[in-house]
């Protein structure tokens, strides 16, 4: 990260995908003593299916960005975050009142329906 911001290559990092990893990566990157912060990727659930049933890059990417919210939500109430809970359960968990995953499916799918035609 120090490096990408060093050599002009962006302006910004965001925290907020290692965080929901590590709540206290930002203290790790900070604390001059820790030689190098190492934060692992999330293995997230449920993705791999969906990206075998649906082979459309783009819902995987939305799975992780709806997994990632969720544990920022987690993280923002106080609650620890749930390495272990699937991108589906996120979904059912983080959808506004009103609305279930079956109705979110339907709708992925006439959208893929309407993009493939």
């Amino acid at each position: 990260m120090a490096n990408a911001v060093n050599e002009g290559n962006t302006d910004l990092i965001g925290l907020g995908r290692p965080a929901c990893l590590n709540p206290h990566v930002a203290s790790f990157i900070l604390n001059s003593s820790i030689p190098k912060a190492i934060c692992p990727t999330a293995k997230i659930g449920g993705v791999g299916l969906w990206n075998k049933l649906v082979p459309v890059k783009l819902i995987g990417i939305g799975f992780n960005t709806v997994w990632h919210a969720y544990q920022l939500q987690c993280i923002a109430s106080g609650k620890e975050v749930d390495l272990k809970l699937s991108a589906l359960v996120a979904l059912s968990v983080i959808l506004p009142s009103g609305y279930t995953l079956i109705k979110w499916f339907c709708y992925i799918l006439l959208l893929l329906a309407i993009f493939i035609l």
